[in-house]
């Protein structure tokens, strides 16, 4: 199933093909957690707007524990979760606020922590593009 069509502003930065494979488990929209968070959002699209959070596209307000704690092997999910919503939001809007990128960055510092720099070369290139990114003007 081909992913959602990309905001132009997220299209231009986010450039690396691990944005666009459905098949690479770190990468945003790999796993099942990034998968189903944009298959959903991609189809009410409509309802995401500028003003969009990681809190909306996750459906609650404790964004850094939506299935659990970021802490230690079981974080993991947890993290990916954050990270699929960021980037999920990222595409469909063509935004994020600084706030959400911040904790965008500690779940993708964290994923890389967990599986180490060397098996995380996706994640990685997440942090980078994240780090760079400003929103459209």
């Amino acid at each position: 199933m081909p992913l959602p069509d990309a905001h132009p502003a997220f299209e231009a930065h986010f450039t690396d093909p691990v944005y666009d494979d459905p098949g690479a488990d770190l990468g945003p929209f790999g796993n099942d957690a990034g998968s189903d968070l944009l298959a959903d959002w991609g189809d009410r699209r409509d309802e995401l707007g500028p003003e969009s959070t990681l809190a909306t596209v996750l459906k609650t307000e404790d964004v850094l524990n939506v299935v659990g704690p970021m802490e230690g092997a079981d974080g993991i999910e947890t993290a990916q979760f954050v990270v699929a919503a960021a980037f999920t939001l990222l595409r469909l809007t063509g935004r994020i606020s600084e706030e959400d990128r911040a904790i965008a960055l500690l779940a993708v510092g964290f994923l890389i922590e967990q599986v180490g720099p060397e098996r995380a070369a996706e994640v990685v290139v997440q942090r980078d593009d994240l780090l760079t990114w400003r929103n459209p003007a």
